[in-house]
């Protein structure tokens, strides 16, 4: 196998230039085959391809193998004139499947690298701040953390101003917004973390301070360049909805999950309807947009991946019912029917009478699991018995 080329289906844009590859409707084999998922083997171009012979000859072309693969676009990985496996296209599927993998490996390294490089503070203007999974901040030679920022209100202070870029609060807003059972004396709450700041970067001004106080109350410095996460989060989700090619969308959704690494703020006291409103609302997104991934890699076959997925959102949130679902669909469609066993067990205690029904329901028409299946799997008294007793209460009603 010396030569290997990519024929790509032409409807999905990897049109490649004239001198490389004809068009379709020269070739309408090829496309057959990528649509279908068979391979091809053209033996002798001129007695089986007389119509295309004039385009094998000027590639000197005399004969072909290919195998359609789907991980990264559809096309077919082809040998031109093959001398061996003729009969016998195991290696070129291997092959095939090896080759795309590494492309779609190497072009999500290359995705996250970009997606890093770009919001990697390299400066001493530049200041990043994540609020999932607690409050941290970091800029060139500094990092913050919550063992640096013990305090609950100083968090609260940086997450509410982070989120607020632009504008700046007086000493009675953050007190109302803060909720607290008592006041807050802000400006030796400040004084404090501008002084640990300072220390940290040796600074000799005010002029690269995180937080300032002005006439106009207390804000984030403009002066420098403040990336947030959640600013990143919302950009993401809008891109991800404008996205109209699966591909794209699914690798838009993982660097969304990457982002993503907890709840809004932590564990931190949730008090404040700040706190509680930007927790929900973003717990609601990242679920909404998962549910999307796990439909789509699903849907491309990628069933250990979206397993994967589903037993890391569920450590954040494990009462989640629409990710236990996909959980659930990826095991089974892998055949794992002991594991699917042991979730239906564990969420038969976990959730209600009403909650687990309508999983049982959504199971069903999801799996499109018949009387027949049900009943060759009566032994598991679990989740197939009683998807078939979900289905005859609907038929009852």
């Amino acid at each position: 196998m010396r030569q290997f080329e990519y024929f790509y289906q032409y409807m999905h844009g990897d049109r490649k230039e004239p001198n490389d590859a004809e068009s379709a409707e020269q070739a309408k084999r090829w496309v057959q085959a990528i649509r279908g998922g068979k391979p091809i083997v053209i033996e002798d171009i001129r007695e089986e391809a007389p119509e295309e012979y004039a385009m094998y000859k000027r590639l000197h072309i005399q004969s072909v193998l290919g195998v359609p693969y789907r991980n990264c676009g559809s096309g077919l990985m082809v040998v031109r004139n093959p001398k061996r496996f003729k009969s016998c296209y195991t290696a070129l599927n291997i092959i095939a499947y090896i080759v795309t993998n590494e492309i779609i490996a190497k072009q999500r390294r290359d995705n996250i690298f970009r997606k890093q490089s770009e919001y990697e503070p390299i400066s001493y203007e530049t200041v990043r701040i994540n609020l999932f999974n607690g409050v941290t901040v970091a800029s060139k030679d500094l990092f913050f953390d919550e063992d640096d920022m013990k305090s609950e209100t100083l968090r609260f202070l940086i997450a509410f101003l982070s989120c607020n870029l632009g504008n700046f609060f007086s000493a009675e807003c953050l007190n109302a917004k803060y909720e607290g059972e008592k006041d807050v004396s802000w400006a030796d709450l400040i004084y404090k973390f501008r002084m640990k700041w300072k220390n940290a970067r040796n600074l000799d001004n005010d002029g690269l301070q995180l937080i300032l106080t002005t006439e106009k109350g207390y804000g984030i410095n403009p002066a420098l360049q403040v990336i947030v996460d959640v600013d990143l989060a919302e950009e993401l989700m809008r891109t991800i909805d404008d996205a109209s090619d699966k591909l794209a969308k699914i690798e838009l959704l993982r660097k969304f999950h990457a982002l993503f690494h907890g709840e809004f703020m932590g564990n931190a006291f949730a008090r404040n309807s700040f706190i509680r409103e930007n927790r929900l609302h973003y717990k609601l997104k990242y679920i909404e947009k998962m549910e999307v991934l796990m439909e789509l890699l699903i849907e491309q076959g990628d069933y250990n991946g979206a397993a994967g997925y589903c037993n890391d959102i569920l450590k954040v949130y494990p009462d989640c019912v629409d990710i236990h679902f996909w959980r659930i669909v990826a095991l089974y469609k892998q055949g794992y029917i002991d594991s699917v066993r042991e979730i239906d067990e564990n969420l038969r205690e976990l959730l209600d009478e009403r909650t687990y029904s309508i999983l049982c329901r959504r199971l069903q028409l999801e799996l499109n699991i018949s009387d027949d299946v049900s009943e060759a799997r009566q032994e598991s008294k679990m989740i197939f018995l009683r998807l078939d007793e979900e289905k005859r209460k609907i038929n009852m009603h």
